[in-house]
């Protein structure tokens, strides 16, 4: 029945987007061309014309608009326009996406999104992390893509304008597809594809139709994705031919799957064409590759190799524009100047109490100073033995203005030893953000040189030429392991910093835990046999329902039995289990259908919309037979960084912030985390959590 559903929308839809969309949108660049020459003064008026130009360029002729966005990007940065010179970082980002420079758009895109921040534009921010979540799904890396666009989806359902709503729907959708959850992907592109067709944005809608025959041809339903394409090429005829090469090429490829290599040659050639003329290198490379394939089918093997030649090149420019080490780094650069922006605003808040002490400082003297000249004045008037009395009375005046001056003094000492306290406590904060700034770039430093250096040398070897097939295979495979020890680590990072800085939000629901532990146990078996280590499960529990974010737990999980895996000796056996108890831990439960729970608004609650229990948990153990963990090891094991005496057993990597990450989460969903251990005994890892009712 859903199935059928998604059909009737899509080609409900299909039915009168051609007819809606034919007439197009009239060309203004004319206009903003005349409208800049008549007004040459380097001002915030021609930054934001010069930016106009920039987007209504982007995809036409990005090179034109990359011109016009870097002189829009000098002036706003000289005449220190910061909304202009943020518009600039946005549409170069998106220029250089369009000419497959995805380096220099990752670093646009995260200039844009520190600018955002900056100014506190959420609307901003918005499309600055769409952007990097977009460069991210070019790359295939789902899961990061889906961290990124998460942030977005409250903001776009619940504040965003109708196109940020589309945007969020559609790149949801991409990176569904991709993960193989195609029903969720279909849903998302159909409300991306309504909202896009309330707008009459003609190419959107085409692009969501490419994406939906994309799901149709990945489920090997070849006629309801031939179908849509060629809907998709009705239409592209009266627009942008940039979203044409991609419909072309998949037609080929399922022509191509269904032994028609002559119509799969038909729509390869016309996609390689097409991509050449409007710059879309990576459907390019597809096309010559269906191309060679189908000639070597047909037993042209000259023709095969020659076109194989031009694929290679294609491919080889792509891999030399690919943006993945650019973007990593420019990550880390990112979080970096975060914390050093902090550090300024504690040290110009340190200046401010100084100043603000030194004035009050002043302020007192010169009150004692007039104090003390009006005492003068006065005295020199009467000298007359006549007012021997008043002199005695002035006297008595001068000891009560004394006193109060003593009082005044003693409370400015005691707002000086206040403003010293706070500026104190300020020092503090100022060296810990500081130490951890040195921390991080030291982990930087020391933790991604040694692997960026294996992965040059190993390259080397390649490029000499002189290695055996099963020489280059192994130095592959020793490089994706260098690049997956420096993504995990910038993961991590990037999870620390969510944690602490409160960007990370819990969506604290009941469910059953039990499943997510055990599929979490079998993910490590393979793993664990490489060691000859054996792997149970069981559970225990009756009722294994759990208060906690599912997300969260399942990261958790994961770093409690890798790290179980990745330091028991080899032949040893490691314990999952799930059990229930009774202990102090108190949570509430919403009453009524939803079980949803959001922890920070827990206290806010009236006493007749919360039910507390205060004595029944879930618990999950994790045991190993390993050597166990020292004292000394004990005390700092869930710290920040922490580098442990153990090492992992079959040469694999650590970052030192898993457990740290693991206990910050749980405590963030109001459980605990703790080790159990005796040297020489293994070690037993619990996480208790609170009981939900569903």
């Amino acid at each position: 029945m859903l199935q059928r559903l998604h059909t009737v929308v899509v080609f409900t839809l299909l039915v009168f987007a051609s007819s809606f969309f034919a007439l197009g949108q009239s060309s203004k660049g004319d206009s903003l061309k005349a409208a800049l020459e008549e007004h040459p003064a380097a001002d915030s008026t021609r930054v934001t014309m010069l930016n106009e130009l920039t987007w209504y360029y982007r995809a036409a002729d990005p090179k034109l608009a990359m011109q016009y966005g870097n002189e829009a990007l000098r002036i706003a940065r000289t005449s220190g326009y910061k909304y202009g010179l943020l518009k600039a970082y946005s549409y170069l980002g998106v220029c250089a996406r369009n000419l497959n420079n995805y380096g220099l758009a990752a670093e646009m895109y995260l200039k844009h999104l520190l600018m955002a921040e900056e100014l506190g534009s959420e609307y901003e921010m918005f499309f600055a992390v769409n952007n990097i979540g977009n460069l991210y799904i070019q790359q295939e890396d789902w899961t990061s893509a889906l961290s990124y666009l998460l942030r977005n989806l409250p903001y776009a359902e619940s504040k965003g304008a109708i196109d940020q709503k589309a945007y969020a729907y559609t790149n949801l959708g991409r990176c569904y597809s991709g993960l193989q959850q195609y029903d969720k992907a279909m849903r998302y592109f159909e409300q991306a594809l309504v909202l896009q067709f309330q707008r009459k944005d003609t190419a959107r809608v085409v692009s969501i139709l490419n994406e939906i025959a994309n799901i149709h041809f990945l489920q090997n339903n070849d006629e309801k994705s031939l179908t849509t394409h060629r809907r998709v090429i009705e239409m592209v005829t009266t627009i942008d031919e940039r979203t044409l090469p991609k419909t072309l090429a998949q037609v080929a490829v399922i022509y191509q799957r269904r032994g028609n290599l002559d119509s799969s040659n038909v729509y390869a050639r016309r996609s390689a064409e097409v991509s050449l003329k409007v710059g879309r290198a990576e459907t390019r490379a597809l096309a010559l590759r269906v191309l060679s394939e189908n000639a070597a089918k047909a037993g042209n093997f000259e023709q095969a190799y020659l076109i194989h030649i031009d694929y290679a090149a294609v491919r080889d420019s792509l891999l030399q524009s690919n943006g993945v080490k650019e973007l990593s780094s420019l990550q880390a650069r990112y979080e970096v100047e975060k914390k050093q922006r902090e550090i300024e605003t504690l040290g110009n808040e340190s200046r401010f109490q100084q100043t603000t002490r030194n004035i009050s400082i002043g302020g007192f003297v010169i009150a004692l100073i007039f104090a003390v000249l009006i005492g003068m004045r006065y005295r020199e008037k009467f000298r007359t033995e006549a007012i021997i009395r008043e002199q005695n009375e002035n006297l008595q005046a001068q000891a009560a203005e004394i006193s109060s001056i003593n009082e005044l003094l003693s409370g400015a000492n005691t707002t000086l030893q206040h403003n010293n306290d706070a500026l104190q406590h300020k020092n503090e904060q100022l060296a810990a953000l500081n130490a951890e700034k040195n921390e991080i770039l030291g982990i930087v430093s020391h933790d991604l040189k040694n692997p960026i250096g294996a992965i040059q040398g190993l390259s080397e070897l390649i490029e000499a030429g002189d290695l055996e097939p099963d020489q280059v295979q192994n130095i592959a495979t020793q490089i994706n392991r260098s690049s997956e020890r420096m993504l995990d680590l910038v993961k991590n990072l990037l999870d620390v910093n969510r944690l602490e800085s409160g960007g990370m939000t819990m969506n604290i629901i009941a469910f059953d835990i039990a499943p997510f532990v055990e599929a979490t146990t079998d993910q490590y078996r393979t793993p664990a046999e490489a060691k000859n280590i054996t792997l149970h499960f069981s559970n225990e529990a009756e009722n294994s329902n759990v208060l906690a974010d599912e997300q969260a737990m399942m990261q958790v999980l994961d770093n409690l039995i890798s790290n179980a895996v990745k330091y028991s000796p080899h032949g040893k056996n490691i314990f999952v289990r799930v059990k229930e108890g009774h202990s102090s831990l108190a949570i509430g439960h919403w009453l009524g259908d939803n079980a949803r729970v959001d922890s920070a608004d827990a206290t806010h609650k009236t006493n007749d919309q919360w039910q507390m229990t205060n004595d029944h948990f879930v618990r999950i153990e994790v045991a190993d037979e390993g050597p166990g963990i020292s004292e000394e090891d004990m005390k700092k094991m869930f710290g920040k960084f922490a580098r442990l005496s153990a090492r992992p057993t079959g040469g694999e990597h650590s970052t030192g912030l898993g457990l740290s990450i693991v206990k910050k989460m749980v405590e963030a969903m109001n459980g605990r985390v703790w080790c159990e251990s005796e040297v020489g005994k293994g070690a037993t890892f619990i996480v208790e959590l609170p009981f939900g009712k569903i």
